[in-house]
């Protein structure tokens, strides 16, 4: 080994450590961040959800669900993603003020529905 080749053992010992805290946060991250609506902790893109009055944040969704809940295909009482052929069922109503389908059980709470909605 020449001289340019070899480092002290207290570089080495920085690197390793810098590494360590590189592997480290890279798992404390994808361990914190997690679909709110189905849990997963892996996708192709996070996008973003509904605001969290708790957490005064909006929430993570993942590729699949956050694509149908920027389309606007959610029950805005219960944040119910759905999938567009579930509209057929007897269970969802068109609210013609917000422009959203809710949830049969929902409706009672809908924030329109005192407005003749």
């Amino acid at each position: 080994m020449t001289e340019e080749e070899t480092i002290s053992i207290d570089q080495a010992a920085y690197w390793l450590d810098d590494m360590r805290k590189n592997i480290h946060k890279d798992i404390d991250i994808k361990m914190r961040k997690k679909c709110a609506y189905c849990g997963v902790r892996e996708t192709s893109l996070w996008r973003k959800g509904w605001y969290d009055k708790e957490t005064n944040k909006n929430l993570s969704l993942c590729n699949a669900h956050g694509l149908r809940y920027s389309k606007g295909q959610y029950c805005p009482e219960c944040n119910y993603i759905y999938y567009a052929r579930e509209l057929h069922s007897a269970r969802w109503k068109y609210c013609q003020k917000c422009g959203h389908y809710v949830h049969q059980k929902c409706i009672s709470k809908h924030h329109h529905n005192s407005a003749g909605c």
